[in-house]
């Protein structure tokens, strides 16, 4: 069974992430979701990989497939950009009669196929899981005996039903299908449509988490998912790695090879500290808290549910439910507020307006490179772009763009 992974293309919900790099290159404990997305699925049986890319993100994806432990990896460089059914027929020649496709964060893409592989009689296949509101995503409905009636891109009405789990199990049949479709975004959609009116497409339906990414905040249930996955069952201190005796480490805590625990500093797992990374006096890194390679939550520095990319400086400040971009820097004092007043879910500026992130507790996004000056705060919900920052005793109430500054 051969695989194709999808980390091309532009994301434009998740703004301020994913402008510098695919989201499938943002890292979690120590590796990029791609990595997960292609361990898992060579544990399921699925070694032979396609990683469709951009040409930018060519060299991360290279090192991924280097990276990765069982599975023979073919780099493309995505050139179409037209959606989901432009690249696959793009590969057409390099696809076998019956292939995985999965998005490039879809980190339980091999559980989902080992649901699928039992009924691959079918010319497409696909999960799907049950769902309060399905208008981000293609919506399913099902006859009374469970057989696939349509599919529906992004309904307006009624919100609630199944949606498709970005996992399918496809075939030569599904590309003739394809091949037919007026070219656009949606012709992969177009395609499932035709084969469901012809009776030709099965569904497992699926419980619990399924990995989504459509906006960024969806990064911090995706952050515990596979931490969930990763942690020890108890502390684990690996070899090289500096811990103060003082320190207290407890529950299901990770810290690597290089990483500095410094004086009365307290980790509450689950957490997870990485190569280099710098936990200072006195500081408190807790509750699903993930430092990556070099970064510095410096002294009294509290971290809480929160993604601290590569690099992050922070100096006695807070940090709670948020997504912090790599080379941020937090100077002291300042704080990314986490919750409302009347404690309702916070709500966040997306390109269709606002959105009801489904969260009551989130901070912020700040992407690559930004920045808060002492004494300074975000409000909940709101976001930084890659450069922008907040300058001391200042509040963020609204969104900043790349390079802007709230004074």
């Amino acid at each position: 069974m051969k695989a194709v992974l999808l980390a091309a293309g532009a994301s434009s919900r998740m703004w301020p992430l994913a402008t510098a790099k695919h989201k499938a290159f943002y890292e979690v404990c120590g590796k990029p979701l791609l990595l997960h997305t292609m361990e898992n699925l060579a544990k399921s049986g699925v070694a032979d990989q396609i990683i469709l890319v951009d040409k930018r993100d060519s060299a991360a994806a290279k090192k991924a497939a280097a990276m990765a432990v069982g599975v023979t990896a073919e780099i493309v460089e995505s050139c179409r950009h037209e959606g989901m059914g432009s690249e696959l027929l793009g590969i057409k020649s390099n696809l076998p009669g019956k292939f995985v496709v999965a998005s490039g964060h879809s980190v339980n893409a091999g559980d989902n196929y080992s649901s699928l592989k039992d009924i691959a009689t079918s010319a497409a296949a696909f999960c799907a899981k049950q769902m309060s509101d399905v208008s981000d995503y293609g919506k399913v409905t099902f006859d009374p005996l469970g057989k696939v009636t349509s599919i529906e891109e992004k309904p307006k009405s009624p919100r609630a039903g199944f949606r498709i789990v970005s996992t399918y199990l496809l075939s030569k049949q599904f590309l003739s299908a394809l091949e037919k479709q007026p070219a656009g975004h949606y012709s992969f959609e177009a395609a499932l449509s035709e084969l469901v009116a012809q009776g030709d497409v099965a569904c497992v339906k699926v419980e619990g988490y399924q990995p989504t990414l459509k906006y960024p905040w969806q990064l911090l249930a995706l952050k515990n998912f596979i931490m969930e996955r990763a942690l020890p069952d108890k502390p684990v201190i690996a070899s090289g790695a500096q811990v103060d005796e003082s320190a207290i480490i407890s529950g299901r805590v990770y810290i690597a090879k290089g990483a500095k625990v410094m004086e009365n500093a307290v980790i509450k797992g689950p957490a997870y500290v990485g190569e280099g990374a710098v936990v200072g006096t006195g500081a408190l890194v807790r509750n699903y808290s993930c430092l990556e390679s070099g970064a510095v939550a410096g002294f009294c520095t509290e971290v809480k549910n929160s993604l601290v990319s590569d690099s992050v400086h922070m100096h006695h400040c807070s940090v709670e439910d948020s997504i912090i971009g790599s080379n941020c820097r937090l100077a002291a004092f300042s704080v990314t507020a986490n919750r409302r007043f009347d404690k309702e879910n916070v709500k966040s500026d997306s390109k269709n307006g606002k959105k009801d992130t489904g969260l009551d507790f989130f901070g912020t996004v700040m992407a690559e490179g930004a920045w808060l000056g002492v004494n300074s705060s975000v409000m909940p919900g709101v976001k930084l772009g890659a450069g922008a920052g907040v300058m001391p005793n200042k509040i963020a109430y609204k969104d900043v763009l790349e390079g802007g500054k709230v004074e």
